[in-house]
């Protein structure tokens, strides 16, 4: 999907953030894909949770961050009766 001007290059700062999240956040909420043609959702970002919150009330589908998907993957990969944490 091309964003277009309004978001950032790259995430240096909290307004490059909010620049990002809202650019995609609109580009789906107005004229982006249907997100129910998708079983589920991975934002491809450590640092953009908000952007989580505010597309999963566009669907029903699991939406989440990579941060998420990595913390629950590493919680699969412990050995059930280890004291890892």
């Amino acid at each position: 999907m091309q964003l277009g001007d309004p978001s950032s290059s790259s995430i240096n700062s909290y307004n490059d953030v909010i620049k990002s999240e809202e650019a995609v956040y609109s580009k789906i909420s107005d004229d982006g894909p249907t997100l129910d043609q998708y079983d589920a959702i991975l934002i491809a970002s450590f640092g953009i949770k908000s952007l989580v919150s505010k597309l999963s009330s566009l669907g029903s589908q699991t939406i989440m961050g990579v941060s998420e998907a990595s913390m629950l993957t590493a919680q699969t990969l412990l050995s059930p009766n280890s004291n890892e944490k």
